[in-house]
């Protein structure tokens, strides 16, 4: 069984990573706030498009290849909501009658995000109090009303969170909705296991992102007349670092890859043991990366918290791994 990427995903990493190096936070740590140009590269490359429904001589994208983007986008801090429009849009497709809305999100013609409950732990629902999540720019969400999907819209009442890279927008429970079709349970648990495929994704390429900065820093850094890097106690962190994010990636791959391969039941579970796993791993990178540091990644005149922060907002988003543990218990014990 081959379990390496195509040469065209691979082309596609690379592609993103390009751009990614290009537009990311890492560039100038005053590029926090989102930038147009950011949005519509990222629309011009046609990375908020790759899930679209096949048309003749582009086929839809799979799983797989949506998370690559997104890993590759984290690992430079790219502040565009890639993996908020790429929800949407998928759960519009999925809706019946929403399809149209989806192709305006899927060309950048209309920015909208999928909207989460006050805890982030699930898809919000009508009449409650929610938060957009990934809403750099975005001017709608979406939120469930029992089979329906409606439209919100958003205002600028933007919330304090730990991430700098991201935006959180508080949406109350009295927003009007605009229904736009009727969507089934499966296809819904299915858009819930996408989301927490590029979650992880993110999570992956954000830890991946600081201890590659970690590394090059201990490669850089002289102490006693010799790069850190070259002392057993750094080696060794560093290393257990890359087994970190190399396991990560792995499971984040298989759980990307059952998202068309498997059932909607089977591909949310194995989302979410990707989530439990990635969450704690690679918040213990991130971690690590400032370690290396002595410190100095705390501080404004380094970069290495940014990566904590996002990573620390990955980790919440639908929920931690202790969340995911329950959900994962539940489903194999038939929720006793």
């Amino acid at each position: 069984m081959d379990v390496g990427l195509t040469e065209e995903q691979l082309l596609l990493r690379d592609s993103a990573e390009r751009l990614g190096r290009s537009l990311g936070t890492t560039r100038s740590p005053r590029r926090w706030a989102l930038e147009e140009a950011a949005w519509d590269e990222l629309v011009r490359a046609g990375f908020t498009a790759v899930r679209a429904p096949d048309e003749p001589g582009f086929p839809r994208a799979h799983g797989v290849e949506v998370a690559l983007v997104a890993e590759a986008l984290a690992r430079c801090l790219v502040n565009a909501p890639y993996v908020g429009s790429i929800v949407a849009s998928e759960l519009l497709a999925l809706t019946e009658a929403g399809a149209q809305v989806a192709v305006e999100v899927e060309t950048g013609a209309r920015r909208i995000v999928p909207l989460l409950d006050s805890s982030l732990t699930r898809f919000a629902h009508r009449g409650e109090d929610s938060v957009a999540w990934d809403a750099a720019g975005a001017e709608s969400g979406l939120v469930v009303d029992g089979d329906q999907v409606l439209v919100v819209g958003l205002e600028d009442a933007v919330l304090p969170a730990v991430d700098l890279t991201r935006r959180l927008v508080a949406v109350p429970a009295s927003a009007e909705g605009d229904p736009v079709g009727t969507i089934a349970a499966e296809c819904l648990a299915r858009t819930e296991a996408l989301m927490l495929v590029l979650v992880t994704a993110d999570l992956v390429g954000t830890a991946d992102g600081a201890r590659e900065s970690a590394t090059e820093y201990a490669k850089a850094r002289r102490q006693f007349g010799r790069p850190i890097g070259s002392f057993q106690a750094v080696q060794h962190r560093l290393a257990e670092d890359l087994v970190s994010v190399q396991s990560s990636r792995s499971i984040m791959w298989f759980a990307a890859w059952t998202l068309d391969a498997l059932s909607a039941s089977e591909s949310l579970l194995a989302a979410r043991t990707a989530k439990a796993w990635a969450a704690r791993a690679c918040i213990d990178v991130c971690e690590s990366a400032i370690q290396v540091r002595a410190g100095v990644g705390m501080t404004w005149e380094d970069l290495s918290h940014l990566y904590l922060r996002r990573a620390q907002m990955d980790r919440l988003v639908l929920g931690d791994e202790r969340f995911q543990f329950d959900r994962i218990a539940d489903a194999r014990l038939g929720g006793r």
